[in-house]
């Protein structure tokens, strides 16, 4: 997905992979052999089945305030008023929190469209809907467009990544950005134009928090099939540790995602959720579920440990670390600049790892 850095992280980005280095530690080792370590039947079997809970249990609670959403979107748009409002934004917020508690698992599963399909960020205004310099822009306002949920996910990353008109954040603008006279229907005899405007905005609004539904399920659906596919290799090539190789290789994906994040939270008006300004709840929600994956009595982390106790360790810190600046009441921006640079060095560790546990050296 794409990304804008705003021009006045340019000095903390540019020290960015140094400081992972200094955080990782000090100077760089000489490159390690690979370790080759048998992952017995049963921690196999006990690391899915760990992973298909967690990944299982999230998702039945995403789907569940994903259709919460749905409903208190039906109720503003029955009647738009200052309450229904706020119990939308409530209801979108944690709706959203529990789909990005998800997200490490569409990165283990490559379910990359889906995912697109549900959370696509960040979003273009101005393709969905008019803009007070534009007030003619947008699908809304494209009355040779005839709005369905066939034709808004067709129009979705149509020719750009940011032509956002399906997921959570169509929602979470017309939910933070737009007034709630954009959803009170003006009478017919006053202006037919801006009477249809309007009912077309609520058409949208009401398509794209139903489709939400739908894409969420099938976004579900693919890792309840895939993350069972990571452990019926044979278990004899377990010595090549594909298992946690493939694992590890989604993990460092979502580090990469929390990077880009990262960088954008450190200015208010930028992230992964700017209208709602929960961006940075966002990423907490995000890294939470790493560190479960990676939990400290878990088969994952004690197979990890067995093969290198330390590396295992500095995971563990640097995840809790992150942790630890991402939940704080108020961070201010010096806490928050540190989030990159810790998002970086769990990359590094991520490599490390895969490169101890690998077949064949990266």
């Amino acid at each position: 997905m794409a990304h804008h850095f705003p021009a006045r992280l340019a000095y903390h980005s540019r020290h960015l992979v140094m400081s992972a280095v200094l955080i990782a530690g000090c100077g760089e080792s000489p490159p390690t052999a690979p370790v080759r370590v048998s992952v017995a039947q049963k921690d196999g079997q006990q690391i899915a089945a760990r992973l298909e809970h967690q990944a299982k249990e999230r998702a039945q609670t995403a789907i569940a305030l994903t259709e919460v959403l749905r409903t208190t979107t039906e109720r503003y748009l029955d009647e738009p008023s200052t309450d229904s409002r706020q119990a939308l934004q409530d209801a979108w917020r944690s709706a959203h929190l529990a789909m990005v508690a998800l997200e490490s698992f569409c990165y283990i599963t490559m379910a990359d469209d889906q995912l697109f399909e549900v959370d696509a960020w960040p979003m273009e205004p101005g393709f969905l809907d008019s803009l007070p310099e534009y007030p003619d822009s947008g699908i809304v306002n494209d009355f040779t467009l005839t709005i369905s949920a066939e034709a808004l996910i067709g129009q979705h990353g149509i020719t750009d990544q940011s032509e956002v008109s399906a997921g959570f954040h169509p929602v979470e603008y017309y939910a933070f950005a737009r007034p709630l006279e954009d959803f009170q229907l003006p009478p017919l005899d006053t202006d037919g134009q801006l009477h249809q405007q309007v009912e077309r905005r609520r058409h949208v609004l009401r398509l794209i928090t139903a489709q939400l539904g739908v894409s969420l399920s099938r976004l579900t659906h693919h890792i309840e099939v895939s993350l069972p596919r990571l452990f019926t290799l044979p278990i004899e090539a377990t010595d090549a540790n594909p298992v946690i190789l493939a694992i590890l290789a989604g993990s460092r994906r979502a580090v990469q995602e929390g990077f880009n994040q990262a960088n954008l939270i450190i200015d208010r008006d930028q992230g992964h959720a700017p209208f709602s300004q929960t961006s940075r709840a966002s990423l907490y929600a995000e890294i939470a579920t790493l560190r479960a994956i990676y939990e400290v009595d878990g088969t994952l982390y004690g197979v990890i440990q067995s093969v290198e106790s330390e590396a295992a360790r500095n995971l563990d810190l640097t995840l809790n670390q992150t942790l630890g600046v991402l939940g704080a009441d108020d961070p201010g921006e010096t806490d928050l600049a540190r989030v990159p640079i810790m998002m970086s060095a769990m990359g590094h560790q991520f490599d490390d790892l895969d490169r101890l546990l690998s077949d064949h050296p990266l």
